[in-house]
């Protein structure tokens, strides 16, 4: 249903964004996934993991910086998922995925909880996929 890395616009309680599937419980279809989702601002951003203009389709302007927006991680089962999506973009480049994933760990901001599930589901996920190969 939905992987790790794609990429969809959504609409939820902090408006219409751009989010990022960076982790999951489970290849299941009713598994969790954990999202993160991108922002902007002419004022204030976090330097992070910014995302500029072509990196993404959704980034479309050259004169705003968009960058993702820690604090607000999100975990939900793909089924909620896919009710709240509005454009699907499909999936990010690896690199982009891995910049994105590298923040989490980054800031003290993210609660650690949320760290620690991203790093266990992280290393499941690679596990299962070395399995598979």
């Amino acid at each position: 249903m939905f992987d790790v890395g794609d990429s969809f616009e959504l609409r939820n309680q902090y408006g219409f964004h751009l989010h990022v599937v960076i982790a999951e419980a489970s290849d299941r279809k009713d598994g969790d996934v954990m999202l993160v989702y991108l922002t902007s601002s002419k004022s204030f951003r976090d330097e992070t993991t910014i995302i500029r203009y072509g990196e993404h389709p959704f980034v479309d302007k050259l004169d705003t910086v968009s960058w993702i927006k820690y604090q607000n991680v999100m975990i939900l089962t793909r089924v909620a998922l896919a009710k709240l999506i509005v454009v699907d973009y499909g999936r990010v480049d690896d690199k982009l995925l891995e910049r994105i994933q590298d923040g989490i760990e980054k800031l003290d901001y993210v609660e650690e909880w949320k760290k620690k599930l991203f790093r266990d589901w992280h290393m499941d996920r690679l596990y299962r996929m070395m399995g598979k190969g």
